[in-house]
């Protein structure tokens, strides 16, 4: 121990004394440590960290599906609830839940609060204890039982001011009073992040019981989630054969499409809350290594060029005793200390980095709030610290304690002429080659993303996004009970916005392109007969929309009218087509006149064609769409568009007070414009990408810095022989050529083994990509382009230096 201290306050002295070679190496170190702790801190919230239930590893989440329908994902109805609670014997617990939003009204201005209906079991199988009062029981199930409220202690404390007497009072939701039942501590978590059965949501305020009532037993309302919890024993793939066979069973004699390929399959809750992100999360992750070891790279040539010129100085000590293992362990001692002030401060700086992650992430990363650094994290950051010490350290260690005592006391040796020095291949070059090849790769990866993102931007949505501004209404109570009072509202509501002096047009939708939700069912088309019979069934994406909605959204009228006056609820019902409707059904005929169902159960004459619009992702094309009139399909629920001339947000407060003064009541949320609902619907790709592309650039500074650092001491060990051959006759533009030449053979081979690399592991980015093939050629030579220049750049400026030497100081010079 005594010697272990000693050499490290000789490591201190001597860095100290070289203040420029320190802070290069820490400020890499940091760089490289402090990015890879940071990711690791999102990594461990996300994919290591158990979500915040008793025994979260048996939680699973139920989904169906049709696949002959193209629906590979689709919710519940009651009563395939009730099919799975009677014939499973692998779950300990199941649930049913509903996810909405209610306006809570009587407590100063309205407010849109997210809501779960829930059954009693759904608290039991999470663990979850009441902060107050109770939660729910087997009473609340029974479908005369009426509806009580459980409050999240945020909503609590916001809207009764943490009264605690707040328990037997009730809460008015969309017009009802609903008794309180308990209130939640406020460390039980349950919202969008960790629980999706809530993703209609985005935010969860209060949890209502859910009564199963006669309603209910309509099989056609598949808007339900259903969460499970498997007994300990029972394992993914035994429930997953167990619920095969119930599936079979309902397709058999439930469904009306028995070609449907009706089936329920379960997914862990974890990876149904961080699936999405896993990919590009690890994705991430090997970039920062990568990273890190393009850091440790630069620093092992960088202390190999110190150890060379060290030479003398270790030569002395092993002349005068001192064996070989010590001055290896008095080097690795150095980088030791190296790597612990580059650890510390990469620690301080990965706090700044998680920050930053955060921000960026704030749209496309869920459990945002348990991202930090915490015990495991400094673990890790220690770990990666003394791992990158011994592998930038080892190699400069075991090669500057090899000394040759014949050459103790000499000052120096004259370099051999000839070409020696600049054609061998050694370990700083080897570490140069994998540093350009390492950053090859992230480069490639990050210009891929790039290429994807700049590809969905420019992707038509089918409407335009440009100067729209969208909000949401929810109309309730028992004035608006009554369909025509609806319909005249949001007639009232568009007619007003669009006497503004900056309103172009205004209208309403039941459901937004990339507004939270989904709208489907199934659609008959008359005299049209399904390749598999009258009993397939079909299904469409549906809307309901005022009349001047496709104006305000700038969706094209192919064909036909759209909606106006004379679609009244008493008149003859109709719809509206998008193209790929027209094209599936009527490619050889005309639509305009025809009948497809309507959401009564009747028909409805096709008055109208628009054009398709992709409505939940830029990459994908939506299913086949139709529309209905508001008039006719009075729906309580919409989404409004108002087209300006001007600044979008600059409408928002005259879009407030406008509905403000027809009803006071009613809660006026998601007020946002529709370029931002876009750039949301991109964030996971630009969250990827940006991070990806710093790492890249920060590669790219150390590469060229590796590649600049090896040449540069290669002119200085040079001097001598590149003085002699100036005295020989050779010329400026030889002797640039010659240290050229040697750097950039470096570069290409680096740049030809990163090529070979990123064709083989940006195929594991293939999800992640969008009209960009994993080899994509122009993101290949641009990659390629950019790092010849950057290499030559770093190889021309020693050249240059080098190439300007006087001839007869150079010939003077020692090594």
């Amino acid at each position: 121990m005594p010697s272990l201290i000693a050499d490290i306050r000789h490591a201190i002295r001597l860095l100290r004394r070289a203040p420029g070679f320190t802070a290069v190496v820490v400020t890499t170190l940091t760089l490289g440590i402090g990015a890879t702790t940071a990711i690791f801190s999102v990594v461990n919230a996300l994919l290591f960290r158990p979500l915040p239930y008793d025994d979260a590893d048996r939680l699973v989440m139920l989904w169906t599906g049709r696949p002959a329908h193209h629906v590979e994902q689709d919710w519940f109805s009651p009563m395939q609830f009730t099919d799975i609670q009677a014939q499973s014997a692998v779950f300990e617990d199941l649930a049913l839940a509903l996810g909405l939003t209610v306006t809570m009204t009587g407590r100063g201005t309205p407010t849109e609060l997210g809501y779960i209906a829930v059954t009693s079991s759904f608290f039991r199988m999470l663990g979850a204890v009441p902060g107050q009062g109770r939660l729910f029981d087997d009473r609340d199930d029974r479908g005369d039982a009426p509806t009580v409220a459980i409050l999240t202690d945020g909503l609590w404390k916001r809207a009764f001011g943490g009264d605690r007497n707040v328990l037997g009072q009730s809460i008015i939701l969309d017009g009802t009073e609903v008794e309180i039942a308990g209130v939640l501590p406020p460390a039980f978590l349950l919202d969008n992040e960790v629980m999706p059965v809530v993703r209609a949501v985005g935010h969860l305020d209060v949890v209502l019981s859910l009564p199963f009532t006669d309603e209910m037993r309509d099989r056609r309302a598949e808007i339900y989630n259903v969460v499970g919890k498997l007994k300990p024993e029972v394992s993914l793939g035994e429930a997953q054969a167990e619920l095969d066979v119930i599936a079979a069973g309902i397709r058999a004699t439930r469904e009306r499409d028995p070609n449907s390929g009706f089936f329920i399959r379960a997914v862990p809750l974890v990876d149904e809350v961080v699936g999405g992100v896993r990919q590009p999360l690890g994705v991430l992750m090997a970039s920062v290594g990568v990273m890190l070891l393009i850091a440790c790279a630069n620093v092992a040539n960088l202390l190999l060029a110190r150890s060379s010129a060290r030479r003398r100085e270790l030569r002395i000590r092993a002349a005068v005793g001192a064996e070989r293992g010590r001055l290896a362990r008095q080097l690795l001692t150095e980088s030791l200390v190296l790597a612990a002030l580059g650890g510390a401060l990469g620690v301080v700086s990965a706090y700044g980095g998680v920050s930053l992650l955060r921000r960026l992430g704030a749209s496309s990363l869920p459990r945002l709030g348990d991202i930090g650094i915490d015990g495991w994290v400094l673990a890790f950051a220690v770990a990666a610290t003394a791992l990158t010490s011994v592998i930038f350290g080892i190699v400069p260690a075991w090669r500057g304690s090899d000394v040759d005592l014949t050459h103790t006391l000499k000052q120096g040796e004259r370099s051999v002429i000839g070409g020696s020095l600049w054609s061998r291949f050694d370990i700083s070059s080897a570490f140069v080659i994998g540093q350009v090849g390492l950053s090859v790769v992230l480069l490639i990866g990050g210009g891929l993303l790039l290429r994807t993102v700049t590809s969905l931007q420019r992707a038509d949505p089918g409407f335009e996004s440009e100067r729209l501004l969208t909000f949401r209404l929810q109309l309730t109570g028992e004035e608006y009970a009554d369909g025509e009072r609806r319909a005249a509202f949001y007639r009232t509501v568009a007619e007003r916005l669009e006497n503004v002096p900056t309103v172009a047009a205004a209208g309403a939708v039941s459901l937004l392109p990339f507004g939270a939700g989904i709208s489907w069912g199934e659609v008959g088309v008359e005299d049209f007969v399904p390749s598999g019979g009258r009993d397939q069934a079909l299904v469409a994406e549906f809307r309901v929309a005022t009349p001047n909605y496709f104006g305000a959204m700038g969706i094209p009228l192919v064909r036909g009218r759209v909606f106006d006056e004379r679609d009244r609820a008493d008149g003859q019902h109709v719809a509206i087509i998008d193209e790929q409707f027209a094209d599936r059904f009527f490619a050889d005929r005309d639509p305009i006149g025809r009948r497809i169902s309507d959401w009564a159960g009747g028909w409805a004459v096709i008055v109208g064609v628009v054009g398709s619009v992709r409505h939940y992702a830029l990459e994908s094309d939506s299913r086949i769409t139709r529309y209905y009139p508001h008039a006719q399909t009075p729906w309580a629920r919409m989404f409004v568009t108002v087209k300006s001339t001007d600044d979008p947000v600059r409408l928002a407060a005259t879009a407030v007070r406008t509905v403000h003064e027809l009803d006071p009541n009613l809660a006026v949320v998601d007020v946002v414009p529709m370029h931002e609902r876009l750039a949301a619907a991109l964030a996971p790709r630009r969250f990827s990408m940006s991070v990806l592309q710093a790492f890249s650039l920060i590669a790219l500074a150390l590469a060229a810095v590796g590649v600049y650092g090896l040449v540069s001491y290669r002119v200085s060990l040079g001097t001598h022989d590149l003085g002699m051959r100036m005295a020989l006759g050779a010329s400026e533009g030889r002797v640039l050529t010659l240290v050229l030449r040697h750097g950039m053979t470096l570069a290409l081979v680096g740049v030809a083994t990163g090529l070979i690399t990123a064709a083989g592991v940006t195929r594991l980015m293939g999800a992640m990509l969008h009209d960009v093939s994993p080899t994509d050629v122009t993101t290949y030579a641009a990659v390629t382009a950019g790092l010849i220049l950057t290499t030559f750049v770093a190889c021309w400026v020693p050249g240059r230096r080098a190439a300007r030497l006087d001839p007869l100081i150079a010939i003077r010079a020692e090594r």
